[in-house]
């Protein structure tokens, strides 16, 4: 397996990791905060969205896939605000899509010696880098996901089983 392989196949099951975390979810379970955070599941994908976005699409063309609020753009960002309105699981779902969509082709459309060029963003740090980092950066927001779910007593029903999963595509 190439290292392009390797990323892509990462990045789809980042993509489908947090598709299967949100689908469904009510307000008020976007709303749910793990067990001793202070951001909630909403704040977390909008949070994530911008990461991705920044990491995948911004590192290698130069301009984000999506338009972000400055909420979001501004690092570090703080907890969400008593009564700050965040979009519903349709509406982040169709951001995180549109997000890790655009991201991955941007991955998707370079080569094997281009991943290990610097990104447009992040000073000298290789792209393939610059990769791993954004998966793992939503790979310990998604952890967080799973503990709220899990409060919530949704965790069952999303991941009933743990089978084996072989991301499609290059």
């Amino acid at each position: 397996m190439t290292l392009k392989k390797y990323i892509l196949h990462q990045l789809r099951e980042m993509q489908r990791e947090m598709t299967v975390a949100l689908r469904g979810l009510s307000p008020e379970q976007l709303n749910a905060r793990p067990p001793g955070q202070k951001n909630h599941i909403a704040w977390i994908v909008q949070h994530c969205c911008v990461n991705v976005d920044a990491c995948l699409h911004l590192s290698t063309t130069g301009r984000f896939a999506i338009s972000h609020t400055d909420r979001f753009l501004d690092w570090p960002t703080s907890p969400p605000e008593e009564g700050e309105q965040f979009p519903d699981a349709n509406a982040l779902l169709d951001r995180w899509m549109r997000v890790t969509e655009a991201g991955i082709a941007a991955i998707a459309s370079l080569d094997e010696a281009q991943l290990l060029e610097p990104g447009q963003e992040f000073g000298e740090e290789p792209i393939a880098q610059i990769c791993l980092r954004a998966i793992n950066h939503q790979n310990a927001h998604l952890r967080q996901i799973w503990m709220a779910l899990g409060v919530l007593g949704l965790s069952s029903k999303r991941w009933p089983t743990q089978g084996t999963w072989l991301a499609n595509g290059d």
